[in-house]
């Protein structure tokens, strides 16, 4: 028997409508691979980490993986799938590394004003949505918006043409669900299209929401908000961000068709490019590799820096972060810190160097001039 066709499916960690494209591919009888689900629920080498327990030639939801139901309301209302066993899709969400096989791949995203301001609302953070949006990833400390940028540029390198919006899922569900399939060859006819389509839209995921909280009454976090096109303009003294959001994206925002009021994007940051090494392990496009650079000459790193002294267990908190998020952020600081420090060092020691040899030049000219001097008055002295 051959392998299944394995597409990935990727979108950024802020909420972009991915759930309603993977609740359409459970629909349709396609294997998802959850790998964000994975990663969160599982200890990472678990062999039994997969949010599917199949039995008997048919699927059912892990238990583990319930929560997925607030998300995607066929893992609420249906018990079991038969998958098709010629395709799965894996679905991710973090950076594609090094070395990985070239599948199939197709990109999901979303305004990233509308992203970064519904998880802001959704995870309710105790800061304003500016600092939400300057805090840095976990992993590559990149603030937000920088960070949304680098992982849409990393994958739309992969997807090429293969770029969907949530803009678009929003205008015409079910004309996009069939370009979708259309450019992935996969064959459904418009009657599966559309009872895949009425199985997978935002009333549904709110009425699964209902259902899954009310037997998990101590989850709290509510996963489908507005879901509107433009709910950042609602937002409260969210010009700041916006503008931040604008500056450091604007140029890709654009190229996926987003308007935008800032006109020209902000450079990416070199000091974390130069001092993490998890940017060793990414498959980076040629805008961000070729920008590896001396990190002392990065504008925004006095800020990083100072960000780093004045984390306290109440900033992490204020952040709304989990454990494990947490936990890389710090180690990601730690790592920052230290290849800074060696880095600075050495700089130091270069300017040091430099001060050294500028003094040992300038003394020496200068005994030169005094023997010069003394050789002239000895001269002088030895006339008669």
């Amino acid at each position: 028997m051959t392998d299944p066709r394995r597409i990935v499916f990727a979108s950024p960690i802020e909420p972009s409508g991915a759930s309603w494209l993977v609740n359409c591919f459970l629909e349709l009888g396609i294997r998802v691979i959850h790998r964000p689900a994975e990663t969160k629920l599982w200890r990472k080498g678990d062999p039994a980490a997969s949010i599917w327990i199949d039995e008997g030639g048919s699927s059912r939801l892990a238990p583990r993986a319930a929560i997925l139901g607030k998300w995607m309301p066929s893992l609420v209302h249906r018990d079991s799938f038969r998958f098709r066993e010629d395709l799965v899709v894996d679905y991710r969400q973090d950076l594609p590394r090094l070395g990985e096989a070239q599948d199939d791949t197709l990109l999901f995203v979303r305004d990233p004003r509308d992203a970064l301001y519904s998880m802001y609302r959704r995870r309710g953070p105790g800061m304003s949505f500016a600092e939400f949006c300057d805090f840095p990833n976990p992993e590559t400390l990149l603030n937000r918006p920088d960070h949304w940028r680098l992982h849409v540029q990393c994958w739309q390198a992969r997807a090429a043409q293969r770029v969907y919006r949530f803009e678009d899922y929003k205008a015409d569900a079910t004309a996009l669900l069939r370009r979708i399939l259309g450019d992935l060859g996969i064959t459904a006819s418009d009657a599966e299209i559309g009872a895949a389509v009425a199985a997978s839209d935002s009333s549904q995921a709110k009425a699964a929401e209902a259902i899954y909280r009310a037997r998990n009454p101590s989850d709290q976090e509510i996963a489908n908000r507005a879901g509107t096109v433009g709910d950042w303009k609602n937002g409260d003294d969210a010009t700041d961000a916006i503008e931040r959001i604008e500056g450091r994206a604007g140029a890709v925002m654009r190229a996926l068709g987003y308007a935008t009021g800032v006109p020209a994007p902000v450079s990416v940051m070199p000091a974390q490019l130069a001092c993490l090494k998890v940017f060793e392990t990414i498959d980076l496009p040629a805008a961000f590799a070729e920008r590896r650079g001396d990190p002392l000459a990065d504008p925004d790193m006095p800020a990083l820096v100072s960000q780093i002294a004045r984390l306290t267990p109440e900033a992490l908190a204020a952040a709304k972060m989990s454990p494990v998020e947490s936990r890389m952020f710090l180690d990601s600081m730690s790592e920052f810190q230290a290849a800074l420090g060696a880095r600075m060092g050495q700089h130091l020691d270069r300017l040091s160097r430099q001060l050294q040899d500028g003094e040992a030049a300038h003394l020496e000219t200068l005994n030169a001039l005094l023997r010069e001097k003394r050789a002239a008055r000895r001269a002088r002295r030895a006339q008669p």
